[in-house]
């Protein structure tokens, strides 16, 4: 759902219930950020495309990892009379 709003709103949304960084984590050494608000998708139309990847790193070994792509409409002109 949160890829969906994402894409929806051409942004990322801010991580809710963090509250602060394990100092024992050089987010600078790592170029980490942690979002506190909402950002927009940068250079992003409302014509092109979002593709989105999604992982997951479980404990018992397995990983997966999703693209999930935005849906647009194509506009098709009918035929009349034939």
């Amino acid at each position: 759902i949160k890829v969906a709003m994402c894409m929806y709103h051409r942004g990322i949304t801010a991580n809710m219930q963090f509250t602060s960084l394990n100092p024992k984590i050089d987010a600078q050494k790592y170029n980490l950020h942690i979002l506190q608000n909402f950002v927009s998708f940068p250079s992003v139309s409302n014509n092109e495309k979002i593709a989105i990847g999604v992982s997951s790193f479980e404990t018992v070994g397995s990983t997966t990892h999703s693209i999930i792509e935005e849906y647009q409409r194509i506009n098709k002109t009918s035929i009349e009379n034939g």
